[in-house]
């Protein structure tokens, strides 16, 4: 019982950081500094 206890959290915690960090992602790739390393290594 506690281990459901313990790991429920888990998804809904990476669900809040998907949704905190998408918005900060779209913009990067938007703004074309997201980082390619096909591109940086050439």
């Amino acid at each position: 019982m506690w281990l459901r206890v313990t790991l429920w959290p888990l998804p809904v915690r990476w669900l809040v950081y998907s949704a905190l960090l998408a918005p900060f992602l779209a913009g990067y790739v938007l703004v074309g500094g997201y980082p390619d390393p096909a591109e940086s290594g050439r």
